[in-house]
């Protein structure tokens, strides 16, 4: 059995949180349970918006839910691969003498490929010709009954 939904995303901001709803509706109704699609959405959003800031194009999300996996895909028309290694910089310890010492994050953003190599149980980046896709698996222990088959097309049209 294979569920499948694809949506497309303009790069405007306002559909990151569309395309949370889009994927919480659907894995809610596919029965994946609560911490499963809590997990996707936050690396969805990630992606999602990764895409809206960085790639500045239509992206397109797809969600595949096949036996025990749940694959997510973001893919954009940037041929630019994100790295996210050296975005976030570790915290460190700032201080001195007589000074009292407080841990400083070095950078605001660019957490979203960490959180996706936090929770995902594979993930990657692959050039896909005429744009970028990362994409991420995460294992689905149990699912509810039996759904029908299809395919969903969604745009956002803000």
């Amino acid at each position: 059995m294979c569920h499948t939904e694809r949506l497309t995303v303009r790069p405007d901001t306002t559909c990151a949180g569309q395309a949370r709803r889009w994927a919480a509706g659907h894995l809610q109704y596919w029965k994946v349970p609560e911490n499963t699609v809590d997990a996707a959405v936050l690396m969805l959003s990630e992606a999602v918006t990764n895409a809206i800031v960085h790639a500045r194009t239509d992206s397109t999300v797809s969600l595949v839910l096949t036996g025990r996996h749940l694959d997510v895909t973001v893919t954009d028309l940037s041929p630019g691969q994100p790295t996210g290694a050296d975005r976030l910089a570790p915290a460190r310890p700032v201080g001195g003498p007589g000074v009292p010492s407080r841990t400083v994050q070095l950078t605001e953003s660019g957490r979203g490929l960490q959180i996706i190599d936090a929770l995902a149980e594979q993930w990657g980046v692959r050039d896909v010709g005429e744009g970028t896709q990362v994409w991420f698996r995460l294992r689905v222990d149990k699912c509810g009954a039996a759904l029908p088959l299809g395919l969903a097309i969604w745009r956002c049209r803000f």
